[in-house]
């Protein structure tokens, strides 16, 4: 028997009704006609990998189909120790006399008969998966047709035990099928149900099914428009499942209402460890219901809250309860509308809990002060937080200098796009403050003294003139041992005096400190890493300047001391 051509094998792989019933494409220029015309060995093959119909030299009793084994019926007196004529076997059951009995071999043609009797098209995509033990179906354009079709064959299947089905409309018929074999399976411990146009009807057949079949722990629902018509439905399964440990419901439509409603049955179940709550509507009393469950929740140790609307509500309910949970590892509240002042309540909540150990908080608009607070929080508690994630907030000098000491003091982990590379240690710009803009040092000394402008204004007024000259300067700054050039005063004089008369009176010291506050602004923006350097190498530079000048006047005021005791003595 001739082998079958390539074209045959492509024409007549798909196709399970009877050849003369078909209708056959037109193929590489052949008509209908032409290719119906074929021998019989071509036109029964249906899989390229398949062979036509051909007697079994080693078992004549029995005959191959492509799907199926057929058992010829033995008559009285058959042997199979006799010698067995192949004349007889012919390419077409149809042709053939003998009685046959069918049965089938494996779940591949249990599959293809169902669905040859659904009349529909058998997915490659669920064949090469049946033998594994995870199952991957999603984007496979599957129907309720189809799930109904392989549903079947999970009812007795014992080595499937993941199974998703995402991204495909299944439709309420699809997921009563499928809830039907969840209820019976108990080998299926991970369901992936993301995307499948879950409606109403078809999350009640689900969750009776998942109080039926105990065995699943993973479950994702994500992307169904669960709501308000199923959060009842919800709220029931919550509070009766004693199984269920990852949760996935994410991109549904939650909002206050449901939150509300499935807030106490959170805060009761024993066995979840991770819940999935992230682009939801979660808002207001929602949220606050909500937030308040989780933390009073004993098992949960992973949360996602990202993608919501948390804000004031969240972070008050955070700082009431957030204290009592001793369980919670991992918390991400991303992009949740919580700014600098609604941060402050949160932080309080987060400041005495014991347990968390990862933080998620980009996308907020907290600021960098606000990021700078995060780290004082962090760097005055003991608490068992070991990562932070603030990775599009901008930042500043002061959170990059204060974010490395923690890294390297309590192994802190902090995720930022600037933190990627350690920055190269801090040099002062200058060896002496003759190196600085004398506008900067004389601002930086009324700062460091807790001075007032009027205050300085009157301590470099020597002769109470209502202005001040250069040699008035540069004696004031020499009070405080702070010692400038004549080429810094000079420069500084003619840097803040606008009407060029020589002396600077206190309307042209106001514009000189906006001046020098524009400048300090504008070094806390990111990009400005340079200026903020520059700023703080100053204020090292002076403090430890002043900090040497204390030291010697104590000095000095010892030796006076030391110098008057033996004439005291001599006196007494």
């Amino acid at each position: 028997m001739s082998g079958p051509t390539p074209k045959a094998q492509y024409l007549y792989s798909r196709h399970v009704t009877p050849l003369r019933s078909c209708k056959l494409p037109r193929l590489y220029g052949k008509t209908q006609k032409s290719i119906q015309n074929r021998p019989s060995s071509e036109c029964l093959i249906r899989h390229p990998t398949e062979l036509a119909i051909r007697p079994n030299t080693a078992h004549p009793e029995v005959i191959i189909d492509s799907n199926n084994v057929y058992v010829r019926k033995q008559s009285q007196g058959f042997s199979g120790d006799n010698d067995y004529d192949l004349s007889d076997c012919e390419t077409d059951l149809g042709e053939d006399d003998s009685e046959v009995e069918r049965y089938y071999t494996d779940e591949t043609s249990q599959y293809r008969y169902l669905c040859e009797q659904l009349g529909i098209i058998p997915c490659s995509t669920i064949i090469r998966q049946l033998k594994k033990t995870w199952v991957n179906l999603s984007y496979s354009q599957m129907t309720s047709l189809d799930i109904r079709a392989f549903s079947t064959l999970l009812i007795s299947n014992t080595k499937i035990t993941a199974l998703n089905v995402s991204n495909n409309d299944l439709g309420s018929k699809g997921v009563i099928y499928l809830a039907e074999v969840i209820a019976e399976n108990i080998f299926i411990n991970k369901l992936e149900m993301s995307a499948v146009n879950l409606d109403e009807t078809g999350f009640k057949a689900i969750a009776g099914a998942l109080l039926d079949n105990r065995n699943i722990t993973y479950l994702d629902i994500s992307k169904n428009n669960i709501g308000k018509r199923s959060a009842k439905d919800l709220a029931w399964l919550l509070r009766r499942n004693d199984f269920i440990e990852h949760l996935d419901l994410s991109g549904n439509l939650i909002d206050d209402v449901t939150g509300t409603e499935i807030g106490p049955a959170i805060a009761s179940n024993l066995t979840l460890k991770f819940l999935d709550l992230s682009w939801n509507h979660i808002r207001r009393h929602g949220a606050r219901v909500l937030v308040e469950s989780i933390c009073k929740n004993v098992e949960l140790e992973s949360v996602n809250l990202s993608w919501n609307g948390l804000a004031e509500f969240g972070c008050r309910a955070f700082e009431k309860h957030f204290p009592k949970n001793h369980t919670l590892k991992s918390l991400d509240i991303s992009h949740n509308r919580i700014g600098f002042h609604t941060l402050g309540y949160f932080l309080k909540g987060l400041k005495d809990n014991d347990t968390l150990q990862e933080l998620k908080i980009y996308g907020n608009p907290i600021t960098s002060d606000g990021a700078l607070t995060i780290l004082t929080v962090f760097e005055n508690s003991t608490r068992a937080l070991k990562e932070i994630n603030i990775q599009d907030i901008p930042i500043d000098g002061r959170f990059k200098t204060k974010a490395w000491e923690l890294i390297e003091t309590k192994e802190l982990k902090i995720k930022h796009g600037d933190l990627r590379k350690k920055p190269a240690p801090l040099k002062e710009r200058g060896q002496s403050i003759d190196d600085f803009n004398p506008l900067l040092v004389l601002f930086e000394h009324m700062r460091q003294q807790n001075l007032r402008l009027i205050d300085l204004f009157r301590n470099l007024d020597a002769n109470n003139d209502h202005s001040i000259t250069s040699d008035e300067i540069q004696a004031g700054l020499a009070k405080f041992n702070v010692s400038i050039t004549d080429c810094q005063t000079e420069q500084l004089v003619n840097s803040m005096d606008r009407d060029k008369n020589g002396v600077i009176d206190f309307s042209e010291l106001v514009q000189g400190k906006k001046y020098v506050n524009k400048i300090r602004r504008s070094s806390k923006a990111v990009g400005n890493d340079k200026l903020a350097e520059m700023l703080e190498g100053l204020e090292k530079l002076m403090k430890k300047e002043r900090i040497q000048s204390q030291a010697k006047k104590s000095a000095e005021r010892r030796e006076r001391r030391a110098s008057r005791l033996p004439l005291l003595r001599e006196k007494t």
